[in-house]
């Protein structure tokens, strides 16, 4: 059963314009009991809340019941409490489709409250919410950049956004010309033992940024030694110079491709003027003419380009390619130097396509 027509609005301003915390949700987040129940998951601090959220099938515009399915959270809530912690459950207007998302977020802020009074109350974790306090008294790192969850084994979880200017990156990839500049990279930290000893960390990329990044790479070491606030910065520092080392890397490949179209203008085929990873020529020499593909990978300039020679007179249905193991390239003549290399040898890199055999 789907939902209903009058609180659609709701889930779509919900899931296609609206945060919960620091993350959004989709549809596949959401399951209806019936048109006026459902379950949703509410991500927080790395994992996700079971929340039902509960109307009146015979009016809509009464505001809607919760039920947190947590006994330490709002299992019998005061009304004073919800008028303080939820004012907008009281004021719920059916006509504004951002009053979902709106409880919602004041639920989610009452919920992180509480978490951090158990850091700060219970002795065990009293240095934890000290380093907590030590994280967001700096500059860079403010309370709402970050999520506490503390569960009944014991075990701690940061969740933390870290800001980073991504201004560079968008104008040379072109790729993420529909990332958000406040889309953020979030950090994970898990703490199973008190003293630090077994710690882990785990780094989060917008959707968008995942293949620039590849495999995630390996983060500084954290351990008991290491402050969170000081692990933060360094982490900080890492994904800086990753973005600056992959930002430079878009822009040499631009030029590349860019410096190899000026040169081959009148026989370009084809050329990505999106990624710029790949052109295509038809290159000639004797009268001998065949494709060559030129494919410049992410981790363009220091793996040379890839170089692949297609016969154009092979019998309909063969396909006949040779990738070229060997060919003139220097990481440090810079792009253009390297393009103008490359187009120079071709004629010498096709003979070798000219006495190939079917």
């Amino acid at each position: 059963m789907g939902i209903s027509p009058c609180l659609k609005k709701h889930f779509d301003e919900l899931c296609l314009n609206s945060c919960l915390g620091l993350s959004s949700i989709s549809y596949n987040d959401i399951t209806p009991y019936n048109s006026a129940d459902f379950i949703i998951k509410v991500p927080y601090a790395g994992k996700k809340l079971k929340w039902d959220i509960l109307f009146d099938p015979d009016d809509f515009t009464f505001p809607p019941d919760f039920d947190f399915n947590d006994d330490c959270f709002l299992a019998d809530p005061d009304l004073e409490i919800l008028e303080q912690n939820a004012p907008s459950l009281e004021n719920w207007n059916l006509d504004n489709p951002k009053m979902l998302a709106i409880i919602l977020n004041e639920f989610l802020e009452y919920y992180k409250k509480l978490q951090i009074e158990k850091l700060k109350i219970e002795n065990i974790y009293s240095r934890y919410y000290e380093e907590y306090e030590d994280l967001i008294s700096g500059d860079h790192i403010k309370p709402e950049d970050v999520q506490v969850s503390v569960d009944s084994s014991n075990m701690i979880i940061f969740l933390i956004e870290i800001k980073l200017d991504l201004t560079a990156l968008i104008e040379y990839c072109n790729d993420l010309e529909l990332l958000d500049l406040d889309s953020n990279i979030q950090l994970k930290i898990t703490i199973n033992k008190m003293d630090g000893s077994n710690t882990k960390s785990y780094i989060q990329y917008p959707p968008q940024m995942e293949h620039l990044f590849g495999d995630h790479p390996a983060l500084p070491k954290f351990g008991k030694e290491v402050p969170i606030k000081e692990y933060v910065a360094a982490v900080n520092e890492m994904l800086t110079q990753k973005i600056s080392h992959i930002t430079e890397g878009c822009r040499l490949r631009k030029e590349f491709i860019r410096s190899i179209y000026a040169l081959c203008r009148s026989y370009t085929v084809e050329v990505d003027t999106k990624h710029f990873t790949r052109i295509i020529i038809l290159a000639k020499h004797q009268e001998y003419s065949c494709l060559v593909t030129i494919i410049a990978g992410n981790k363009f300039p220091q793996e040379k380009p890839i170089i692949k020679l297609s016969s154009i007179y092979c019998q309909e249905g063969k396909s006949c390619n040779k990738i070229l193991p060997k060919y003139q390239y220097n990481t440090a003549l810079g792009p253009d130097k390297n393009a103008y290399n490359l187009v120079k040898s071709l004629p010498q890199l096709i003979c070798q396509m000219k006495q190939h055999k079917c």
